[in-house]
Order: C-alpha cells, then sequence, then structure tokens
C-alpha cells in the first residue's frame, strides 16, 4: 500500500529532491495484491501510457544526475556556493532517483501485468520514436540512429543495468528498424509492378470472364481467381463436381444465347429440323435476287474457285497418270464469263444440299469444297448487286440470309441433336480452326475457349450428394464417436453451391491484383515508420 507525501514528511532514506513523491508505507508493496486486474484495458493502457512517460523522465534525471556527480567526482566535491545553500549532492540526488526508480518499479508490477498496461507501455515508447521522426532527418539511417540512442538513454536502470548498452541497443535497434523499413517498401513496390504485369497479363482473360458473368455464365473461381480461400473451398466442394455443376448452369444459357442469336424461341429446344426451316426461310431473300439479271464474276470469283481446286492439282502434279479428283471437276463447272442470277441461285442450293450430303456420308473434303463453291456464287452476287443503283435494300436482306444460313450451319455442327444441347466447346474448335463467327456465337465460343472446363457437355446425371460425400461424413463420425457427425454430408453440396452462387462470383471470382494487406500496410509511409519507430523501441530497452 502507498500514500502520497510531502517532501518534508517523506523518511530521510528515500526524500525526493523536490514536490511530492510516492512513498511506500509498507517494504513489500505487492502485498497489496493486483488492483490493475480489475481494471478495464483502456484504464490500464492509459496507467501504462502515463507510467511509460514517467519513467523515461525519471531516465533523463537519472541521467542528469549521474552526470552530475561525475562532475563533482572531477572538481573534488560540492562548490562552496553549493554547500553555503543547502543544495544537496548529486551523490545523494542520484541515489534518491534510484530508489524511486526501483519503487516504481515494483509499484507497476501489476500494471505491466495486464495487457493494457504492456500496450500502454509499448505506446508510452513508440510515441516519442515516432515523433523524432518529424525532426530534419530523423526518417533517415543517422536521424533513426541518433534518436534510437537517445531513447536508450532515456530509459531508467536499476541494478546492474546499463544506461550505456540501452543507448547502443537503441542506436543499432533504430539502424536495424530503418533498414527493415525500406525493405518493406522496397517489396511493396515489388509486389505492385509484379501485380501489374500479371494484370496486364490477364486482361484478356480477366474481360472474357467480365462478359461471361454479364452474360449469365458461371465460372468456377480458382479459374479467374485462384485465391487460397477459392483453392481451399473449391478442394472441399470437388473440383471436378463443381466444373460439372458450372458446365450444368452454363448449358442452359447456352442453349438460350444460340436461339436468341438464331432468333428461335429459347423456350424450345435446338433441333436439326428447325436449323432447317430457318434456312428455308433465308432462302426467300435469295429468290429476290434472281430477278437480278446476268451477271459477270471478275477476277475475285476466278481466284476463289483456284484457290478451292489447288490443293488437289498439287496432289496430282508429280503423278499424270493417277484418276483427277472429281473435287476438281466438279469446281471447274463453275468456270463462266457470265451467268444468270436466277441460275446462281440455283446452283448454291443444290451446292449446299450436296454438301450437307457429303457431310452426312463423312466426306469432308468434298463437302468443304462445294460450300466453297457456293460462297464464291453468291460473293459474286454480291459484287454485282453493288454496283447496281437502287439496290441497296435487296443485298442488305442477301447479306443478312446469307449470315444466317452460315449460322444455322455453324451451330448444326455443334448441335448434339438427341439432347438439343449446343456444346459450347464445339463452337470453340471451330473459332480456333478459323471459322468466321460473329456476335453472340462468337463470344459462347470465346468464353469457351477461354474456361473450358466449365463448358462441358455433361450427359450423365449429377447427384446432389456423392458417395465421397458419405465416406467423408462417416469417417468423421467414427473418428469422432459422434453421429451427428453424418450431418457434414451436406457440406460439400452446399459449399459447392455457395461458390457458384451469383454473390459469390461477384465478390470472389474477379481478381484484384493488389498486394496483401499487411504488405500494403507495411509498406506505406505510416507502416514504415512504425518498423522504423519499433527498432528504436526494441533496442533501447535492451537491458529490460
Amino acid at each position: 500500500m502507498v500514500r502520497l507525501v510531502e517532501v518534508d514528511d517523506a523518511p530521510a532514506a528515500v526524500k525526493p529532491t523536490k514536490g511530492v513523491r510516492l512513498v511506500p508505507v509498507e517494504d513489500d508493496v505487492s502485498a497489496a495484491g493486483n488492483p490493475a486486474g480489475e481494471n478495464s484495458f483502456l484504464t490500464n493502457a492509459l496507467a501504462g501510457f502515463g507510467g511509460g512517460l514517467q519513467d523515461l523522465m525519471l531516465g533523463v534525471r537519472q541521467r542528469m544526475a549521474g552526470l552530475g556527480a561525475s562532475m563533482e567526482n572531477a572538481i573534488g566535491g560540492q562548490t562552496g556556493i553549493n554547500k553555503a545553500l543547502g543544495i544537496p549532492t548529486a551523490a545523494s540526488v542520484r541515489e534518491n532517483l534510484q530508489k524511486e526508480v526501483d519503487y516504481k518499479r515494483q509499484l507497476d508490477a501489476p500494471l505491466k501485468e495486464t495487457v493494457g498496461g504492456k500496450v500502454g507501455g509499448i505506446a508510452s515508447r513508440m510515441a516519442p520514436a515516432i515523433l523524432a521522426g518529424f525532426l530534419p532527418g530523423g526518417q533517415g539511417l543517422a536521424g533513426s540512429i541518433l534518436s534510437g540512442g537517445a531513447l536508450g538513454a532515456a530509459e531508467p536502470t536499476s541494478g546492474d543495468e546499463s544506461a550505456g548498452i540501452n543507448a547502443l541497443g537503441g542506436a543499432v535497434g533504430g539502424g536495424v528498424g530503418y533498414g527493415v523499413a525500406q525493405g518493406a517498401s522496397a517489396l511493396l513496390q515489388r509486389a505492385l509492378a509484379k501485380q501489374a504485369a500479371a494484370q496486364q497479363l490477364n486482361s484478356v482473360r480477366d474481360a472474357t470472364a467480365e462478359t461471361a458473368r454479364a452474360a449469365g455464365y458461371t465460372i468456377p473461381p480458382t479459374q479467374t481467381n485462384p485465391t487460397m480461400m477459392n483453392r481451399a473451398l473449391e478442394g472441399l466442394a470437388g473440383k471436378l463436381t463443381t466444373g460439372q455443376q458450372a458446365s450444368i448452369k452454363n448449358q442452359a444459357v447456352t442453349n438460350r444465347t444460340i436461339a436468341n442469336a438464331l432468333g428461335l424461341d429459347p423456350a424450345k429446344p435446338i433441333t436439326k429440323v428447325a436449323l432447317e426451316d430457318l434456312r428455308s426461310q433465308a432462302g426467300q431473300a435469295y429468290d429476290a435476287v434472281s430477278s437480278i439479271g446476268a451477271v459477270t464474276p471478275g477476277p475475285t470469283y476466278t481466284k476463289a474457285l483456284d484457290d478451292i481446286v489447288k490443293p488437289f492439282q498439287r496432289a496430282a502434279q508429280s503423278f499424270p497418270n493417277a484418276k483427277a479428283n472429281p473435287i476438281i471437276a466438279e469446281i471447274e463447272t463453275l468456270r463462266t464469263p457470265q451467268f444468270d442470277a436466277a441460275s446462281a441461285v440455283a446452283k448454291i442450293r443444290e451446292l449446299r444440299a450436296d454438301a450437307d450430303k457429303a457431310y452426312a456420308g463423312a466426306d469432308k473434303d468434298l463437302g468443304k469444297a462445294l460450300r466453297a463453291g457456293a460462297n464464291a456464287l453468291e460473293d459474286a452476287l454480291d459484287a454485282q448487286m453493288q454496283k447496281m443503283p437502287n439496290a441497296s435494300g435487296l443485298l442488305q436482306d442477301f447479306r443478312g440470309a446469307r449470315q444466317l444460313i452460315a449460322k444455322t450451319y455453324t451451330v448444326e455442327k455443334a448441335l448434339n441433336d438427341s439432347t438439343g444441347n449446343v456444346a459450347a466447346r464445339k463452337l470453340a474448335s471451330q473459332l480456333a480452326r478459323g471459322k468466321p463467327l460473329s456476335g453472340d456465337i462468337k463470344s459462347v465460343a470465346q468464353f469457351a475457349q477461354a474456361f473450358p472446363k466449365a463448358f462441358d457437355e455433361v450427359t450423365s446425371s449429377m447427384p446432389g450428394v456423392s458417395p465421397l460425400d458419405f465416406y467423408g461424413a462417416g469417417g468423421l463420425s467414427a473418428i469422432t464417436g459422434n453421429p451427428m457427425a453424418m450431418a457434414t454430408v451436406a457440406a460439400r453440396p452446399a459449399v459447392r453451391s455457395a461458390i457458384l452462387s451469383g454473390p459469390y462470383q461477384k465478390m470472389m471470382g474477379k481478381p484484384t491484383y493488389t498486394p496483401a494487406m499487411i504488405q500494403q500496410l507495411m509498406g506505406s509511409a505510416a507502416g514504415r515508420e512504425i518498423l522504423r519507430a519499433s527498432g528504436i523501441v526494441i533496442g533501447s530497452q535492451a537491458e529490460q
């Protein structure tokens, strides 16, 4: 137990030099218990902070008294004036200060055992270390070393503790803290540069993912943002099953998107019959073109036919006795200096029908050549209408019909007619081979190219809970001896559903390209100052 006493009331052995001081009434102040343990965190933190500042002031007075005692020894004792004025000797002042430091440590011991007291004590050292950084050159290496040494020298000492070691430790800590702060800044800059490079490298993929999500598609989060959390959750949910579940959800979006692109009812399945009907309807625009009369094809038409037969002619160049490829003869029938538009329209329909038969008979070379011949005729008709006055409407309708027919063939190649599903990955394969896709059909192909695992065509049923879920839950139940653990059988499906949900996709599916929060904090100006000051504080208390 302690009480505040006036200087004149204090026992002579511990009588301070001036002012009011805490003087122990009992020899063992710890006998009073730990009243600080009943205080709030904030109360103890404030007390620790104030007590820490008092410690520093005591330490400064200790150093000054020590310096005064050294000067007295050097001159052989007190001056006559000091003796006449009754001023205590520097040695007695130092002795009384030492007792005050010792008593204060004993009294503060219970407070320093609390979390709040420790936090307040650290803050009381950090404050002057940080304030020193605002002095000219204070945040540099030299300033950190000097302020660290000064703070170390200001630490009160007791027993065989050395103020010199504290000062040296503070100086070293200041230098180390400065180095760590600069290192954290360099690491942050390096991380920012790395993230900027990654963002630029992934910009196309990220834009594709953003567009895909806007279109209603779902992508497993590890494919767009492979963070530790996403990998852990997807691993728990089952990577393969998660991809399959995403593919099932995406199939409905693909079917709807393709139907809209073709002008079909998205509520009805896409079938070959529906595609053939579309081609028949589009053919009406060709009937209108039949009336434009004679067409004189130009060099572009001749070159198109040459390009079709060139591969087959090259194969026969060194083999004059070989039987000519029938494809060459079929395409050569299209060479003419002039043809009637109505005949060309009929020929186009004939070529496309024969191409369909060739593809159905697995003769892809013939089918491809016949369609290319039909395209050459269509290009010639297009070029002729461009020269004709007042044919802009006719030309526009013709081009629209051509594009729609081309789309139906593209979709038909990717269509599973037994399910009514359009395989997005087959569209992606056509795009990769140079097929000139456009609009939403091209977008679907690009999505499947970028994230193929989310666009598989799943034809088997997908159980909500797999045998693996039961095995895992059963094993946990056996290990823990708790049958309630079987309830975790629903954990994996729940996680799977969560990471494929819209809110999670929006929140965690998009990469941020920013360094970790702790790295940003430590590399910031405030963080660097905290690191520098921390080195000073740690080093300055080397003896403690």
